[in-house]
């Protein structure tokens, strides 16, 4: 069956200047099973939408209630798409993009969605996991038609409505997604489109949710210098530690005067004033949020990815998948790529597997690592839940390279 997509809608969606026939599955042969006579609509495109001409205010169906008629999927579909309009459905979108996204998140922008944009009340789960799929049938062959409306319906609904999301933005909803490591426990046929639109760009997405949880918790705790771990130096921003980084490269950010300041603090931490005392004295000196994540682009992830390419060898790094490559300078960025010790015995066979190829040994050597570190990592330090999510984000990306 061949529906119609709307490729262009205006600002004001009174008026509908492109579109393109797209194949998809429909999702069943009616929508709810009562009785009664299907509804007629006047006006409208009998193989979907949108009219042949004319505005959606003079093809408005006759009737909006979902719950009590019987309907055709045509006129079903018609009344979907008149309903995703509006200054309502761009609401809704920059809501759900400013929110960001968890795992089972789905349920609520399913019903947010039926209810604010569709005008839909009363109906269960069930019945507006339908009305999803019916509108999801609707957009690009990239998005599932599984009935829960995610990042990635939302990002092809952003398009449909001319609204612009940035790759920031988008990259963040589809790693914050990622970040429930239950992810990696559905079915491959029902993340293709998540896997498909996230890209080495959310590399650096990840690696933050890591090092600073979030904004919140950064301008509450990490925007002052701080030293996180036995084997750290002073560390400010998003992860950058003065024991491997050269304060004196932030001039342009921080300011000569603060760098030297860290400068001197870092040489009396290594000759061993207590890191109270320490950072007692430089307890002033304060790295807003934006400017530490301007230094996480600009300075610490390139080092990183340089570090991880370096370590693997160009042509093997830059063979890897996107995710593949987000899980390998996510360890790197946390525990370097020195291969010299009985605590770091899996980063050789890591090298050597993803050197030969040997890809699906990598997740497994990762998750080692929790057990060669357990007498050094606390259970509550967070390094375990890392390497899980690590391991998982490079076996995901193993497991579905070919959807």
């Amino acid at each position: 069956m061949t529906f119609v997509l709307p490729l262009d809608i205006a600002a004001t969606n009174t008026s509908l200047s492109a579109v393109s026939s797209v194949e998809r599955k429909d999702s069943s042969a009616e929508f709810f099973p009562e009785t009664g006579t299907p509804v007629s609509f006047s006006g409208v495109c009998p193989n979907g939408w949108p009219p042949t001409t004319g505005s959606i205010e003079q093809t408005k169906p006759e009737i909006l209630d979902f719950k009590e008629n019987n309907k055709t999927p045509e006129a079903f579909k018609a009344n979907i798409a008149y309903g995703f309009k509006g200054e309502t459905s761009k609401s809704f979108v920059d809501e759900k993009v400013s929110s960001g996204y968890k795992i089972g998140d789905w349920r609520t922008w399913n019903r947010d969605f039926a209810e604010k944009v569709l005008g839909l009340h009363g109906l269960t789960d069930d019945q507006i996991m339908d009305v999803v799929k019916h509108f999801q049938s609707l957009m690009p062959e990239s998005i599932a038609i599984d009935g829960k409306l995610g990042p990635d319906t939302l990002i092809a609904m952003s398009s449909l409505l001319g609204i612009e999301i940035s790759e920031q933005d988008s990259s963040r909803l589809l790693y914050e997604r990622y970040s429930d490591s239950s992810l990696h426990n559905m079915s491959l046929e029902e993340k293709p489109a998540f896997l498909n639109q996230m890209g080495e760009q959310g590399m650096s997405e990840f690696i933050s949710k890591f090092e600073i949880s979030s904004k919140s918790h950064y301008e509450a705790i990490l925007k002052k210098p701080t030293v996180p771990g036995v084997n750290s130096g002073i560390t400010i921003g998003v992860g950058y530690d003065l024991k491997h980084n050269n304060v004196m490269e932030l001039n342009e950010y921080i300011g000569e005067e603060k760098c030297n300041r860290l400068k001197e603090a870092q040489l009396r931490y290594i000759k061993g004033e207590s890191k109270s005392s320490v950072l007692a004295s430089i307890s002033d000196i304060e790295i807003p949020y934006d400017v530490a994540m301007k230094i996480y682009e600009d300075k610490t992830m390139p080092k990183y990815i340089s570090m991880a390419r370096n370590w693997l060898g160009v042509e093997a790094y830059d063979k890897l998948l996107a995710g593949c490559k987000t899980a390998i300078v996510s360890l790197v960025f946390n525990r370097g790529t020195s291969e010299e010790g009985s605590s770091r015995e899996e980063f050789p066979l890591i090298r050597q597997a993803i050197q030969q190829g040997n890809l699906a040994a990598v997740p497994g050597l990762i998750r080692n690592m929790n057990t060669t570190m357990r007498a050094e990592w606390s259970d509550n330090s967070g390094l375990f839940a890392r390497r899980n999510d690590e391991a998982n984000m490079f076996d995901l990306w193993v497991a579905c390279k070919n959807i």
